[in-house]
This record gives C-alpha cells, sequence and structure tokens, in this order.
C-alpha cells in the first residue's frame, strides 16, 4: 500500500503530468522513504508526509514547468530544497528519537540488541 496518493501530491505540486504518471513515481518515492529509514520507525502520517513531498519533487524533477500549491507553497527560494529540507528534519528526528526500538548510541553508532544479548 503506498504511504500516500496521487490526489495528496496534487495538493501540493500543480503539474500537467497526468494522474497514472504520478502514480507511477509514487512507489519510487515510498522506497526513498524507506532508504532513507534505514530500519527506523516512523509514524504513518509522517511517512505519508515524507512521500507526498519526495513525489512532489520527483514529479518537479520531471515536469519542470510545475509549481508548489497549498502548504508546501515554499515563500522564498527554491521549492525542492525546501521541500527536502522538511523531509531530512523529519528523518533526522526519526534517528534522533532512536525510533528503531533499540538503543541506539548515536547517529552512527547503533547498539545491536541481538548479538549484544544472544539467546540462551
Amino acid at each position: 500500500m503506498p504511504y500516500c496518493e496521487v490526489d495528496e501530491v496534487r495538493s501540493v505540486v500543480n503539474t500537467s503530468l497526468d494522474d497514472a504518471q504520478i502514480g507511477n513515481l509514487i512507489p519510487r518515492a515510498d522506497a526513498l522513504v524507506d532508504q532513507k529509514l534505514g530500519g527506523y520507525t516512523l509514524a504513518d502520517n509522517l511517512k505519508g508526509l515524507v512521500s507526498m513531498l519526495l513525489t512532489a519533487t520527483i514529479v518537479s524533477i520531471r515536469d519542470p514547468r510545475s509549481y508548489a500549491v497549498g502548504i508546501a507553497k515554499v515563500q522564498y527560494g527554491d521549492q525542492m530544497s525546501g521541500w527536502t529540507s522538511i523531509v531530512d528534519e523529519i528523518i533526522k528526528g526519526a534517528r534522533a528519537t532512536g525510533a528503531s526500538g533499540k538503543i541506539v548510541s548515536s547517529e552512527y553508532q547503533k547498539i545491536n540488541e541481538d548479538v549484544r544479548y544472544k539467546q540462551q
């Protein structure tokens, strides 16, 4: 099941791409969400937001005439960098809270509880 829907993407970006084209981009964005999370978990509504913004970014690359609308409209600067900075902050927050369900000692060093406490 995709993390976001075509109508959600259309709520943040105006594009000439049709629904089927946008729908084909959503799985790519979802794969990017999973890759960025790298084993950490994120609430479904935040996954949907990240997927929507990543899909909108991909749409903007595919259709250079597209522009941001609604809540995603960036007041100053480039819409894609605004969207990606929001995505990066959400992912950073997931990693900082150790949302993988395992103890995290830092962003770079993860304590692997399965190896540390072997089953007897």
